[in-house]
């Protein structure tokens, strides 16, 4: 019998939602605080855009690239950076008057497993 690829792509799509789905459990061991953070961090589609370019970079960008590259004034990327911070989905370092963000990869792992896959 012969692969049809519609069918192994759709066997795959329904993999995906099923491990999708089945690691959102692990929430419960957040506080009811904690879960508000972090789905309101994620109810934005500028935060979305800042996840997404974290996730496809492999150096930790400025915090002033991320406002320029979302086209957004620098008030507005640190409005948005820090949501994101103190929902824990980001780190900002500080270094000299320099700050850099990368994504806390343990938060998405634990909590989010395969979020970042679907950017």
């Amino acid at each position: 019998m012969e692969s049809c690829p519609t069918f192994i792509h759709i066997l795959s799509i329904d993999i995906f939602l099923f491990y999708f789905y089945n690691s959102f459990m692990t929430l419960e061991q957040l506080s009811d605080d904690q879960r508000i953070r972090i789905f309101n961090a994620l109810a934005d589609e500028k935060r979305i855009n800042i996840i997404r370019i974290l996730s496809q970079q492999d150096t930790r960008p400025r915090c002033s690239d991320i406002g320029r590259r979302l086209e957004i004034s620098k008030s507005n990327g640190s409005y948005h950076l820090k949501i994101l911070s103190e929902a824990n989905l980001v780190h900002i370092e500080k270094e000299g008057v320099t700050k850099y963000v990368s994504l806390n990869k343990e938060t998405f792992k634990q909590y989010l497993p395969g979020f970042l896959a679907t950017l």
